[in-house]
């Protein structure tokens, strides 16, 4: 091995070309230390046991200070400062791929490279070369799945094996004894302009390797570039000089017909999909090179590489997957796969990669997502890269057929509550991408585990409420709401009393259940994917009554409709009702939202109110305690009204009251639609209308699928029957692009959507 300093320090030592490349060294003898922003645990775990010194804030600053030798990864941005004092002080500072080309300068290197899959045929190679007892050194571009075998093994060797990296030009350094380029992508436009440049980087590299080029036997173009090199070139593939074709695939095993120059008939690999059939013919192609001979047990218990289709949670009906896959042509075989070996229906939680990946592939990830049944999209991982508003996740979702059926998330909170809205659906979930995706993963991984340890709270539940309540698991929620649209809710209950509700509640809270309470569905949007918590609806007909407590006064159930007080108050002359004679919700609902019509509101004719708080106790508080405005009550956004005394304003003649609530009807039946909705759609802005606004652009019978803005009312969204959530979303996202790019306004929605979040959809 070429002579290097007896102390070097990693700037981003946890990524997983660096983690390697530092066992090794530490192997060597050399002293190894390094830092790292964003460490994996099990990494910075087996970096400490095998010596290297990690370290962080000051005590990394006297590592670096110490080390005459400073390597860096391309995770690290090229103006760090640590970069900077470096070279200030005269430390020899170089890049990971410029450290492994001194490493292994002046041996004989067994070079895998291509824009991907370079890190699992690596592997294989490793595998297989030990298997045959063969003597080499090897540095993996990854971990192993099996903890106790290192990323890394130094024997002393002339013969080295290691993945070389062409995305950031450090390639130019590497002299192999053997060339495997297991594929030809475009796949790094940062550093290559374009097609050509990659081209001359691949024809460079064959012409400095030393002996044989191994390609794929597909590829007319690696063929044409070898032969410019001059140089020797063997093929493999479904023909060449390697040939083998796959008989048999599943999730986790490959059985492969051999031909050609192989001395076997046939091969086993633990590990599925075409893809990695076509890694395991380049790795066996290139082991017999080195070692002249193959076997057939050679991969038979390979042990697979972590984030490459690594299965992290299975029980029956769901398994999840991760996988480091960053390219279209990755993502496509990885999908292909799965739907072709499961046959069932497929999630996917995508993080892009680099701004200049995601803005040269937009149209490729897209068309590599196409079929998914559910996709969630992430923002991109820079990898230190500068943001670029043409390279945002935004420019994939945008270029998909079917907007509707993917959506970004910005956060975990929003991918974990949209996926959990979905799961029920979904029979694989893959999390794919080379960011830090996988800590997405395991996160989700372990809310699931938590998840199926209490998922058996509400059938104890069943044992603790009154024969009255009644409880059930996946319930349509489509015919509990006005507009007629809505997937299942996970759990529904009806409790019978204030004693069940509280019990709900409590069982509820205790096992971190989401809930949410439905009044008569008004003011509503319910996902098509469903609700993934608890739906609360007072419907025994307990809830209902309505008592007289004197004669301005009335106590009155949650479960009420509003239509029915209106009348009930009306036949007892009670003023000051009339406004609620057209909502079409219920007194909890209305409660809940201050629900308001023809200048009155919930609250102006309330005196107390009696609730539960989402923890199950209850409370009875006058109207003072409350903090009421414009479509909200803030106490009882988590708690649910059970009854409410209400006042009249004044007492009237009944023919009166009957001859104002039938103006208020006439006026609705005239202005606002009979066919099913949610009620207004968007809040009026400041100074403002939404209808007429709306209205102004001429947006009224603008139509997705069933749903159509109101020719009546512009600021109201209809069913015509079987419209989805995903019509009224989509109707709204033009709406408010078009009076944003036209008017400069922005509307905000009234109604509440849940199952999903605003911002993630709009």
């Amino acid at each position: 091995m070429t002579p290097l300093p007896t102390h070097i320090h990693m700037l981003g030592i946890g990524g997983m070309g660096m983690a390697p490349l530092a066992l090794y060294l530490r192997q060597t003898g050399i002293r190894v230390s390094g830092e790292d922003d964003h460490f994996q645990a099990e990494v910075e775990t087996t970096l400490r046991r095998n010596g290297i010194d990690i370290g962080e804030g000051e005590s990394a600053r006297r590592l670096r200070e110490r080390a005459p030798m400073l390597a860096w990864s391309s995770a690290i941005a090229k103006d760090d400062p640590r970069l900077e004092q470096a070279r200030r002080q005269d430390v020899h500072v170089l890049r990971r791929g410029e450290l492994l080309a001194l490493v292994v300068k002046g041996r004989k290197l067994v070079a895998i490279a291509g824009s991907h899959g370079k890190t699992t045929t690596t592997a294989m190679v490793i595998h297989a070369l030990k298997k045959l007892g063969f003597s080499f050194d090897y540095i993996l571009g990854g971990f192993f799945r099996d903890e106790n075998i290192l990323p890394s093994g130094y024997m002393g060797s002339d013969w080295v094996v290691a993945e070389i990296d062409e995305s950031d030009g450090t390639i130019a350094g590497f002299h192999p004894e053997i060339t495997l380029q297991i594929n030809f992508d475009w796949d790094h436009p940062d550093q290559y302009p374009n097609l050509d440049a990659v081209e001359d980087m691949v024809q460079s590299l064959f012409s400095r390797t030393v002996g044989s080029v191994l390609i794929p036997s597909n590829s007319e173009l690696l063929k044409r570039i070898a032969i410019r090199s001059s140089k020797t070139y063997w093929t493999f593939g479904y023909s060449g000089n390697y040939a083998g074709v796959c008989r048999e695939s599943s999730l986790d095993s490959l059985k492969i017909e051999l031909a050609g120059l192989f001395p076997i008939n046939g091969l086993s690999v633990c590990v599925g999909g075409e893809f990695n059939a076509t890694n395991a013919l380049a790795a066996l192609a290139a082991v017999h090179l080195v070692a002249k001979t193959v076997k057939e047990d050679l991969l038979e218990d390979f042990v697979g590489i972590r984030r490459r289709q690594d299965k992290l949670y299975s029980v029956p009906g769901l398994s999840i997957y991760a996988d480091y896959a960053h390219h279209p042509g990755e993502i496509g075989a990885l999908l292909k796969h799965f739907s072709a070996v499961t046959g069932g229906r497929v999630g996917v939680v995508f993080q892009p990669h680099r701004y200049t990946r995601t803005r040269q592939y937009a149209e490729g990830f897209a068309q590599a997502l196409v079929g998914v049944d559910c996709l969630v999209l992430l923002p991109v991982y820079a990898a230190s890269e500068p943001a670029d508003p043409l390279g945002q996740t935004s420019s994939i979702l945008e270029k998909i057929k079917q907007p509707s059926s993917a959506v970004y998330c910005q956060d975990y909170e929003s991918m974990e509550a949209h996926l959990n809205a979905s799961i029920d659906h979904l029979d694989i979930v893959l999390f794919v991408g080379a960011g830090d995706i996988d800590t997405f993963a395991h996160r989700y991984v372990e809310s699931r585990i938590a998840f199926s340890k209490v998922n058996d709270w509400f059938s104890r539940l069943q044992g603790e409420v009154s024969a009255e309540a009644y409880l059930a698991r996946n319930e349509r929620l489509d015919k509990r709401t006005t507009i007629r649209i809505g997937g299942e809710a996970k759990w529904y209950a009806e409790p019978g009393c204030v004693d069940d509700l509280e019990q709900i509640l409590r069982a509820a809270h205790k096992n971190h259940i989401d809930v949410f309470f439905l009044g008569r569905g008004s003011n509503l949007l319910i996902a098509d994917s469903g609700y993934p918590g608890l739906v609360l609806n007072l419907q025994h007909s307990y809830w209902k009554e309505i008592e007289p407590l004197d004669e301005k006064r009335l106590r009155v159930g949650s479960g009420v409709r509003l239509q029915a007080l209106s009348a009930k108050a009306c036949k007892l002359g009670m003023g000051g009702f009339e406004f609620l004679e057209g909502i079409p919700g219920s007194v909890g609902g209305a409660l809940r939202m201050n629900a308001g019509a023809m200048g009155g509101w919930m609250f102006d004719v309330v005196e107390s109110v009696e609730f539960v708080t989402l923890q199950g106790n209850l409370f009875n508080l006058p109207k003072e305690a409350f903090h009421v405005g414009y479509r909200y009550c803030e106490e009882l956004k988590t708690g649910i009204a059970t009854s409410a005394v209400l006042r009249c304003s004044e007492l009237l003649d009944t023919e009166v009251i009957r001859q104002k609530m039938l103006s208020f009807s006439e006026h609705r039946v005239n202005s606002q639609p009979r066919e099913p909705s949610a009620g207004c759609m968007f809040k009026n802005p400041e100074g403002g209308h939404a209808g007429k606004i709306i209205d102004q652009l001429g947006l009224k019978g603008f139509r997705v699928g069933n749903a159509e803005i109101s020719p009546i009312h512009a600021n109201f969204i209809v069913n015509h029957g079987g419209a989805t959530c995903a019509d009224i979303i989509e109707i709204m996202r033009h709406v408010r692009r078009e009076t944003f790019s036209k008017l400069g306004v922005e509307l905000q929605p009234e109604v509440m959507l849940i199952g999903e979040r605003w911002e993630n959809v709009l």
